[in-house]
Protein backbone atom coordinates (compact mmCIF):
# COMPACT_ATOMS: atom_id res chain seq x y z
CA UNK A 1 0.00 0.00 0.00
CA UNK A 2 1.80 3.37 -0.66
CA UNK A 3 2.32 5.72 1.45
CA UNK A 4 -0.05 9.31 1.84
CA UNK A 5 2.17 12.27 0.86
CA UNK A 6 3.62 13.99 4.05
CA UNK A 7 4.34 18.13 4.08
CA UNK A 8 7.22 16.98 5.72
CA UNK A 9 9.19 16.34 3.54
CA UNK A 10 9.88 12.58 4.86
CA UNK A 11 10.54 11.13 1.23
CA UNK A 12 12.89 13.62 0.70
CA UNK A 13 14.78 12.76 4.25
CA UNK A 14 14.69 8.96 3.58
CA UNK A 15 15.88 8.86 -0.04
CA UNK A 16 18.53 11.66 0.21
CA UNK A 17 19.16 12.16 3.91
CA UNK A 18 20.25 16.00 4.18
CA UNK A 19 18.72 18.73 5.52
CA UNK A 20 19.92 20.94 2.55
CA UNK A 21 17.98 19.12 0.72
CA UNK A 22 14.81 19.54 2.55
CA UNK A 23 15.50 22.90 2.40
CA UNK A 24 16.48 23.19 -1.29
CA UNK A 25 12.73 21.81 -2.21
CA UNK A 26 10.96 23.46 0.02
CA UNK A 27 12.15 26.64 -1.43
CA UNK A 28 11.09 26.03 -5.45
CA UNK A 29 7.63 24.76 -3.44
CA UNK A 30 8.28 21.08 -4.96
CA UNK A 31 5.87 19.15 -3.53
CA UNK A 32 4.11 16.21 -3.28
CA UNK A 33 5.83 12.44 -3.72
CA UNK A 34 5.46 12.27 -7.74
CA UNK A 35 6.74 15.37 -7.99
CA UNK A 36 9.94 14.93 -5.82
CA UNK A 37 10.72 11.78 -7.51
CA UNK A 38 10.40 13.25 -10.73
CA UNK A 39 13.19 16.58 -10.03
CA UNK A 40 15.49 13.92 -7.62
CA UNK A 41 15.66 11.82 -11.10
CA UNK A 42 15.53 14.97 -13.69
CA UNK A 43 18.56 16.56 -11.93
CA UNK A 44 20.50 13.33 -11.44
CA UNK A 45 20.53 13.81 -7.70
CA UNK A 46 20.35 10.01 -7.41
CA UNK A 47 21.21 7.83 -10.00
CA UNK A 48 18.43 5.48 -11.32
CA UNK A 49 19.82 2.31 -9.73
CA UNK A 50 19.80 4.21 -6.54
CA UNK A 51 16.63 6.03 -6.63
CA UNK A 52 14.60 2.31 -7.56
CA UNK A 53 16.51 0.88 -4.74
CA UNK A 54 15.02 3.81 -2.15
CA UNK A 55 11.64 3.92 -3.45
CA UNK A 56 11.30 -0.09 -2.99
CA UNK A 57 12.53 0.01 0.47
CA UNK A 58 10.37 3.78 1.05
CA UNK A 59 7.23 1.64 -0.26
CA UNK A 60 8.42 -1.58 1.41
CA UNK A 61 7.86 -3.16 -2.06
CA UNK A 62 9.86 -6.43 -3.08
CA UNK A 63 12.72 -5.43 -5.24
CA UNK A 64 12.43 -5.72 -9.32
CA UNK A 65 13.65 -5.94 -12.78
CA UNK A 66 12.33 -3.92 -15.52
CA UNK A 67 11.97 -6.60 -18.27
CA UNK A 68 13.80 -5.50 -21.27
CA UNK A 69 11.16 -6.51 -23.73
CA UNK A 70 7.29 -4.99 -22.92
CA UNK A 71 4.59 -7.12 -24.14
CA UNK A 72 1.74 -4.07 -24.46
CA UNK A 73 -1.45 -3.95 -25.94
CA UNK A 74 -1.38 -1.39 -28.80
CA UNK A 75 -5.07 -0.33 -27.69
CA UNK A 76 -3.85 0.43 -24.03
CA UNK A 77 -0.96 2.38 -25.03
CA UNK A 78 -3.81 5.75 -24.65
CA UNK A 79 -4.66 4.41 -21.26
CA UNK A 80 -1.09 4.30 -20.27
CA UNK A 81 -0.28 7.32 -20.92
CA UNK A 82 -3.37 9.05 -19.03
CA UNK A 83 -2.38 6.93 -16.16
CA UNK A 84 1.38 7.25 -16.06
CA UNK A 85 1.49 3.63 -15.78
CA UNK A 86 2.64 0.64 -18.33
CA UNK A 87 1.27 -2.46 -18.50
CA UNK A 88 3.47 -5.48 -18.81
CA UNK A 89 1.23 -8.56 -19.68
CA UNK A 90 3.10 -11.40 -18.63
CA UNK A 91 0.54 -14.39 -19.42
CA UNK A 92 -3.11 -15.13 -19.24
CA UNK A 93 -2.88 -14.93 -15.62
CA UNK A 94 -0.40 -12.58 -14.49
CA UNK A 95 0.08 -8.51 -15.37
CA UNK A 96 2.42 -6.10 -13.61
CA UNK A 97 1.38 -2.54 -14.03
CA UNK A 98 4.57 -0.35 -13.41
CA UNK A 99 2.94 3.33 -12.18
CA UNK A 100 4.62 6.81 -11.77
CA UNK A 101 2.42 7.78 -8.96
CA UNK A 102 2.25 7.04 -4.89
CA UNK A 103 -1.43 8.26 -4.22
CA UNK A 104 -3.92 5.68 -2.82
CA UNK A 105 -6.70 7.48 -4.92
CA UNK A 106 -4.67 6.60 -8.66
CA UNK A 107 -4.80 3.27 -7.60
CA UNK A 108 -8.50 3.16 -7.01
CA UNK A 109 -9.45 4.70 -10.81
CA UNK A 110 -6.87 2.46 -12.17
CA UNK A 111 -7.71 -0.34 -10.75
CA UNK A 112 -11.57 0.24 -12.33
CA UNK A 113 -10.19 0.10 -15.84
CA UNK A 114 -7.67 -3.41 -14.86
CA UNK A 115 -10.79 -5.23 -13.84
CA UNK A 116 -10.41 -7.53 -17.26
CA UNK A 117 -6.66 -7.95 -16.65
CA UNK A 118 -6.00 -11.03 -14.09
CA UNK A 119 -3.37 -11.12 -11.16
CA UNK A 120 -2.42 -7.57 -11.52
CA UNK A 121 0.45 -6.60 -10.00
CA UNK A 122 1.39 -2.69 -9.24
CA UNK A 123 5.52 -2.23 -9.17
CA UNK A 124 6.54 1.28 -8.24
CA UNK A 125 9.24 2.80 -10.55
CA UNK A 126 10.50 6.42 -11.51
CA UNK A 127 9.20 8.99 -14.12
CA UNK A 128 11.81 8.95 -16.33
CA UNK A 129 11.66 5.31 -16.91
CA UNK A 130 7.44 5.25 -17.60
CA UNK A 131 8.70 8.02 -19.75
CA UNK A 132 11.30 6.07 -21.19
CA UNK A 133 8.93 3.45 -21.91
CA UNK A 134 6.36 4.98 -23.00
CA UNK A 135 8.81 6.94 -25.76
CA UNK A 136 7.99 10.33 -23.76
CA UNK A 137 11.33 12.68 -23.96
CA UNK A 138 12.30 15.33 -21.16
CA UNK A 139 11.58 18.69 -22.27
CA UNK A 140 14.80 20.54 -21.12
CA UNK A 141 13.22 24.07 -21.74
CA UNK A 142 11.34 23.34 -18.27
CA UNK A 143 14.97 22.93 -16.45
CA UNK A 144 14.45 24.88 -13.19
CA UNK A 145 18.40 26.13 -13.14
CA UNK A 146 18.03 27.45 -9.81
CA UNK A 147 17.24 24.08 -8.19
CA UNK A 148 19.61 22.53 -10.68
CA UNK A 149 23.00 24.71 -9.31
CA UNK A 150 21.59 24.58 -5.96
CA UNK A 151 21.60 20.80 -5.99
CA UNK A 152 25.14 20.47 -7.45
CA UNK A 153 25.82 22.82 -4.84
CA UNK A 154 24.82 20.68 -2.23
CA UNK A 155 26.14 17.56 -4.35
CA UNK A 156 29.98 19.29 -3.71
CA UNK A 157 29.44 19.81 0.24
CA UNK A 158 28.30 16.30 0.74
CA UNK A 159 31.55 14.86 -1.14
CA UNK A 160 33.34 17.83 1.17
CA UNK A 161 33.71 19.67 -1.89
CA UNK A 162 34.72 23.66 -2.03
CA UNK A 163 33.96 24.69 -5.77
CA UNK A 164 31.94 23.93 -8.43
CA UNK A 165 33.01 24.56 -11.62
CA UNK A 166 30.85 24.49 -15.18
CA UNK A 167 33.63 24.05 -17.92
CA UNK A 168 33.61 23.67 -21.74
CA UNK A 169 36.88 20.93 -22.41
CA UNK A 170 37.85 19.91 -25.61
CA UNK A 171 37.78 15.80 -26.66
CA UNK A 172 38.96 15.23 -29.86
CA UNK A 173 38.44 18.87 -30.94
CA UNK A 174 35.18 18.84 -30.14
CA UNK A 175 33.63 20.71 -27.39
CA UNK A 176 32.17 19.18 -24.47
CA UNK A 177 30.15 20.73 -21.21
CA UNK A 178 31.46 19.13 -18.23
CA UNK A 179 30.89 19.70 -14.21
CA UNK A 180 33.92 18.95 -11.98
CA UNK A 181 33.97 19.70 -8.29
CA UNK A 182 36.85 20.92 -6.35
CA UNK A 183 37.51 17.96 -3.35
CA UNK A 184 40.75 17.19 -1.24
CA UNK A 185 42.05 14.99 -3.58
CA UNK A 186 41.79 17.97 -6.55
CA UNK A 187 39.47 18.45 -9.08
CA UNK A 188 37.05 15.81 -10.07
CA UNK A 189 34.40 15.26 -13.32
CA UNK A 190 30.44 14.63 -11.64
CA UNK A 191 29.83 12.97 -15.22
CA UNK A 192 26.30 12.46 -14.13
CA UNK A 193 25.56 16.18 -15.23
CA UNK A 194 25.29 15.96 -18.45
CA UNK A 195 24.88 18.90 -20.22
CA UNK A 196 25.33 20.37 -24.21
CA UNK A 197 26.20 23.89 -25.11
CA UNK A 198 22.66 25.61 -24.77
CA UNK A 199 22.51 24.24 -20.95
CA UNK A 200 26.21 25.53 -20.58
CA UNK A 201 24.57 29.15 -21.75
CA UNK A 202 21.67 29.12 -20.28
CA UNK A 203 22.69 27.92 -16.57
CA UNK A 204 25.55 30.69 -16.12
CA UNK A 205 23.81 33.23 -17.88
CA UNK A 206 20.74 33.02 -16.00
CA UNK A 207 22.94 32.57 -12.73
CA UNK A 208 25.26 35.69 -13.38
CA UNK A 209 22.34 37.96 -14.60
CA UNK A 210 19.64 37.47 -11.94
CA UNK A 211 22.52 37.64 -9.00
CA UNK A 212 24.22 40.94 -10.31
CA UNK A 213 23.41 43.75 -12.45
CA UNK A 214 25.54 42.64 -15.54
CA UNK A 215 24.53 41.15 -18.51
CA UNK A 216 25.52 38.82 -21.62
CA UNK A 217 28.00 41.75 -22.79
CA UNK A 218 29.57 42.01 -19.79
CA UNK A 219 30.42 38.02 -19.12
CA UNK A 220 31.82 38.30 -22.99
CA UNK A 221 34.20 41.54 -22.50
CA UNK A 222 35.70 41.04 -19.11
CA UNK A 223 33.45 38.45 -17.15
CA UNK A 224 31.52 38.74 -14.15
CA UNK A 225 32.06 38.56 -10.12
CA UNK A 226 29.66 38.26 -7.52
CA UNK A 227 28.19 37.11 -4.35
CA UNK A 228 25.41 35.19 -3.90
CA UNK A 229 23.87 34.62 -0.63
CA UNK A 230 20.31 33.06 -1.27
CA UNK A 231 20.48 30.56 -3.86
CA UNK A 232 19.82 27.56 -1.08
CA UNK A 233 17.89 29.94 0.82
CA UNK A 234 19.26 28.23 4.36
CA UNK A 235 21.53 30.69 5.84
CA UNK A 236 24.15 28.63 5.80
CA UNK A 237 26.12 29.37 2.89
CA UNK A 238 27.65 32.30 0.35
CA UNK A 239 28.43 31.39 -2.75
CA UNK A 240 30.84 33.45 -4.95
CA UNK A 241 30.91 33.19 -8.15
CA UNK A 242 33.04 34.02 -11.34
CA UNK A 243 31.58 33.89 -15.30
CA UNK A 244 33.51 34.57 -18.02
CA UNK A 245 33.26 33.66 -21.99
CA UNK A 246 35.65 31.22 -23.40
CA UNK A 247 35.92 29.08 -26.69
CA UNK A 248 32.57 27.35 -27.14
CA UNK A 249 30.79 29.18 -24.45
CA UNK A 250 31.31 29.49 -20.81
CA UNK A 251 33.58 29.08 -17.76
CA UNK A 252 31.48 29.61 -13.91
CA UNK A 253 33.22 29.12 -10.73
CA UNK A 254 31.11 29.24 -7.98
CA UNK A 255 33.06 28.41 -4.42
CA UNK A 256 30.93 27.38 -1.46
CA UNK A 257 31.78 29.53 1.61
CA UNK A 258 30.19 28.42 5.06
CA UNK A 259 28.64 31.65 6.13
CA UNK A 260 29.71 31.41 9.99
CA UNK A 261 33.89 31.39 8.50
CA UNK A 262 33.33 34.05 6.42
CA UNK A 263 32.28 36.73 9.02
CA UNK A 264 35.21 35.97 11.65
CA UNK A 265 37.40 39.17 12.03
CA UNK A 266 41.38 38.64 12.18
CA UNK A 267 40.99 37.96 16.03
CA UNK A 268 38.79 35.86 16.21
CA UNK A 269 40.85 32.78 13.81
CA UNK A 270 42.27 31.60 16.44
CA UNK A 271 46.15 32.95 15.56
CA UNK A 272 48.20 34.58 18.08
CA UNK A 273 48.26 38.10 19.07
CA UNK A 274 51.93 38.64 17.32
CA UNK A 275 50.39 37.06 13.53
CA UNK A 276 47.22 38.75 14.40
CA UNK A 277 49.03 42.08 14.90
CA UNK A 278 51.00 41.10 11.43
CA UNK A 279 48.09 40.55 9.69
CA UNK A 280 45.70 43.58 10.64
CA UNK A 281 49.00 45.77 9.71
CA UNK A 282 48.82 43.92 6.31
CA UNK A 283 45.10 44.33 5.24
CA UNK A 284 45.92 48.13 5.90
CA UNK A 285 48.31 47.60 2.58
CA UNK A 286 46.04 49.40 -0.53
CA UNK A 287 49.09 49.08 -2.78
CA UNK A 288 51.60 45.67 -3.30
CA UNK A 289 51.37 42.20 -5.18
CA UNK A 290 50.27 39.00 -3.24
CA UNK A 291 51.80 36.02 -4.55
CA UNK A 292 50.41 32.89 -3.78
CA UNK A 293 52.54 29.97 -3.82
CA UNK A 294 52.20 25.46 -2.87
CA UNK A 295 49.86 23.92 -3.69
CA UNK A 296 45.90 24.18 -3.86
CA UNK A 297 44.44 25.18 -0.48
CA UNK A 298 46.92 25.21 1.53
CA UNK A 299 46.86 29.56 1.54
CA UNK A 300 50.15 30.62 1.80
CA UNK A 301 50.94 33.61 -0.10
CA UNK A 302 53.92 35.84 0.23
CA UNK A 303 53.19 40.17 0.33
Amino acid sequence: MAKVVEENYEIVRFLLGDEDYVDLFKKNLVRGNRSIVEYIELYKILTEEELIDGLNRYFNTDKFVLPTRINRAPEYKQFEIDNHIVIHKINSSNTIVYYNGFQDYEFEAININLEKFNGVTFLPTTPGIINKLLGIEIRRDKINYDFYLASMIIDCIRQGGTDVHIIPISVDKKPVYKVSFRLVEGYKYQDKYDMDENMNHDLIFKLASRQTKGNEQDIKIGGLTAEVSDLLDNGKYTLRIGASACNHGYNCVIRIQPKDTVSLKINELGFDNDAVEKLEMLSNFHKGLTMITGPVQIGRAHV
